[in-house]
């Protein structure tokens, strides 16, 4: 990961303008594209998750994987895990997002916190 970068969201405004230019000529050019999100980091906000949103609404040749820890708030988790859930069950086959516990869990990637001995 040492070629790994993050990305701080200053003005949210020209972020996403920003963001959704370069996914657009990234679909001209390629003629769709598969987005890995959040190498380092995790979804800041449901405003962020909404343009996500936006972005596949948008392209349909736009697909997004990646994982959270932003469990749903019945799993004890916030606004922005609802928000997450609810886009994946919009888009179940362009918006793959597991979710990282400790605990195993449907659709769930597994935090290892110790090794066995």
């Amino acid at each position: 990961m040492q070629m790994a970068r993050r990305h701080r969201i200053g003005d949210p405004d020209v972020f996403f303008d920003r963001l959704g230019l370069e996914i657009a000529d990234l679909i001209r050019e390629h003629g769709g594209i598969l987005v890995r999100l959040h190498v380092l980091g995790d979804f800041p906000s449901v405003d962020y998750v909404a343009f996500w949103k936006d972005a596949l609404d948008e392209n349909e040749k736009l697909a997004v994987y990646g994982y959270t820890s932003r469990l749903p708030s019945r799993d004890g988790g916030c606004e922005i895990g609802d928000a997450i859930e609810a886009l994946k069950d919009a888009y179940p086959d362009r918006f793959r997002i597991r979710w990282s516990s400790a605990k195993p869990r449907p659709d769930g990637a597994s935090v290892v916190t110790s090794l066995p001995s």
